[in-house]
């Protein structure tokens, strides 16, 4: 019974540490997750792919249903993939690299709406080269 117990407390211990200690770019993506599970976009499907949204938002990041990533997106044409009134959540760090998305073309692009944008307090740069930054869109 105490090393059961004992391995409960190390564990929760351990997953709370982890939770104080989110890096910057989980800090950025935790204020955007924040927002939106705040607001009437919430139950939306949405398109992401920092590791850290499907725990902003307790997302089942196997679930289709609920949401899908931004790598298998045509990158040219994410309209054709993402269904109308879908959340497309873009961070800097992923977004363009991994799954190959310019922000530039989803600024420019009219089947989709800025609704958000979160930068950190202090300004830096990840893979690439660009400043961190997270758009939030809806896919019209």
């Amino acid at each position: 019974f105490f090393l059961s117990f004992s391995l409960i407390i190390i564990v929760c211990m351990v997953h709370n540490r982890y939770i104080m200690n989110l890096n910057k770019e989980d800090l950025v993506i935790k204020e955007a997750t924040d927002w939106l599970k705040k607001s009437e976009y919430k139950n939306r499907k949405i398109y992401y792919l920092h590791p850290y949204v499907s725990l902003g938002l307790e997302l089942d990041c196997f679930d289709r249903n609920t949401n899908g990533e931004l790598w298998g997106l045509n990158p040219e044409h994410p309209e054709n993939d993402v269904p109308s009134k879908s959340i497309l959540l873009w961070d800097a760090h992923f977004g363009p690299n991994e799954g190959n998305i310019k922000l530039e073309y989803l600024l420019n692009n009219p089947s989709f709406v800025l609704f958000n944008k979160f930068v950190p307090e202090k300004e830096f740069t990840v893979l690439g080269g660009k400043k961190f930054e997270v758009y939030i869109f809806e896919r019209k």
